[in-house]
Parts: C-alpha cells; structure tokens; sequence
C-alpha cells in the first residue's frame, strides 16, 4: 500500500504538469491570461480532489498488484516449467 503522503506527493507532481498545459491551451484560444488563470484554477481543483481520491481508492484495492512472495512464487512456477520443455 501506498503512504497517504506518496498519493499526494502523486497528485501533485501530476497536477502541476496538467495546470501549465491547461493554463498554456486555454491562453492561446481565449488570448485573456485572466481568463486561462481562473479557469485553469478552477477545473484543477476539481481535478485534483478527483484524481487524490481515484489513488486513494485504487489503492485499497488488491487487483493487479503482486506481493514479493507472489511475484517470487510465480518466478519459481515460469522456471519449473521451463525446465519440463
């Protein structure tokens, strides 16, 4: 499982790269930085709430994820059937 800390860390890192696209796209078609300003604030705040509790949930959840011991089990199946070929 992943530390609330690293979802943030996550979040943030992904929302800062989103915000100057949005931010760079919504200047160039409205020509208004005031304009691209309060809707780049606005749609990201939401976004960001979202995409934190996305993680959040995921992270809960055991599906696609491999322990160490299972993903040690599973080496050890590949290489015992490979052995049999």
């Amino acid at each position: 499982m992943e530390s609330r800390a690293r979802s943030l860390t996550k979040t943030i890192t992904f929302r800062a790269i989103a915000v100057a696209g949005t931010f760079l796209i919504t200047w160039i078609i409205q020509g208004n930085v005031g304009e691209a300003t309060g809707v780049t604030i606005l749609v990201h705040l939401y976004l960001t709430a979202i995409y934190y509790g996305n993680e959040r949930v995921w992270d809960r959840l055991g599906w696609g994820r491999r322990t160490p011991e299972s993903a040690h089990l599973q080496a050890r199946i590949e290489f015992a059937v490979s052995e049999d070929e």
